[in-house]
């Protein structure tokens, strides 16, 4: 309050643009002023919404364009981060089938175990730990590339609101997205035989053409148990995860029930 006795008694120490340039605030000291008239201009803007702003309600186009370009902006990276995520884990669910094909197993079952295990490892890695040791800042581990040097040394209320909001959006796309991506060889099956019936030769090509997708248990397997492990690891703190794990036991028996019992061979005992 002193120093701001002191600068506003003369009209020539108050905050003003000059070319639109900011010239600072009642205490050039220090920066506190500032950092709350900033929260109240966001604060302002984000009260009054965006439609106002679009429609340059009162002046709003040019007052809140820079609140609302680097909301937009911090929305699409937010966004293209968890579409990343989201599209890494369907890719390790790929390579984990065919790194264990390439294995030559001496059963099924071993495949199928071995499927599993590669799933639910890599994904409760990608999912839940990498991101957990990217935001950890933990002085002794900071030799190590890319990890922990993140802003959060304990798990405090911040770590639950920044960390925990991306962890449920990618296991609620995760929730839809890997039962779906069990349809979706159903849906390759039925087009390639709708653009290739027609120019088979022999009936052997034709069998083998009109020959039903595999319905693999370990492709659902393994996903779902690591959904099982990260929902259980945060959930004291996140209890919505039991939600997006539910949604996803509705979504894949039903992908199942429609795939094994209409489009899928019958699977071997």
């Amino acid at each position: 309050s002193a120093a701001n006795n002191n600068t506003t008694s003369s009209s020539s120490s108050l905050p003003s643009y000059d070319g639109g340039v900011w010239n600072g605030g009642f205490d050039p000291g220090s920066e506190v002023d500032e950092c709350a008239a900033h929260a109240c201009y966001g604060c302002y803007c984000k009260k009054r919404g965006y439609l106002n702003y679009r429609n340059d309600v009162d002046g709003l186009g040019s007052f809140c364009a820079e609140f609302w370009s680097n909301e937009v902006l911090a929305q699409v990276f937010w966004i293209g981060g968890v579409m990343v995520s989201s599209g890494m884990n369907i890719v390790i669910k790929l390579a984990s089938i065919m790194l264990s094909k390439m294995e030559h197993p001496h059963s099924l079952t071993f495949q199928e175990v071995s499927i599993s295990w590669k799933m639910m490892l890599a994904l409760v890695i990608n999912t839940a730990l990498v991101p957990l040791m990217i935001g950890a800042d933990i002085q002794e581990l900071r030799l190590l590339p890319f990890l922990f040097k993140g802003d959060y040394p304990g798990v405090t209320s911040e770590w639950y609101a920044e960390f925990g909001k991306g962890l449920v959006q990618v296991a609620f796309i995760n929730a839809f997205a890997f039962p779906l991506s069990c349809l979706g060889k159903v849906w390759r099956w039925q087009i390639r035989n709708w653009f290739l019936t027609s120019r088979v030769k022999t009936q052997r090509q034709l069998n083998q053409l009109y020959r039903p997708p595999k319905f693999l248990l370990s492709e659902r397997y393994g996903p779902f148990l690591a959904a099982i492990v990260y929902s259980v690891m945060f959930s004291s703190g996140m209890p919505v995860l039991y939600v997006v794990l539910v949604v996803w036991c509705a979504v894949q028996m039903a992908v199942d029930r429609l795939t094994l019992f209409r489009y899928c061979a019958t699977p071997p005992r």
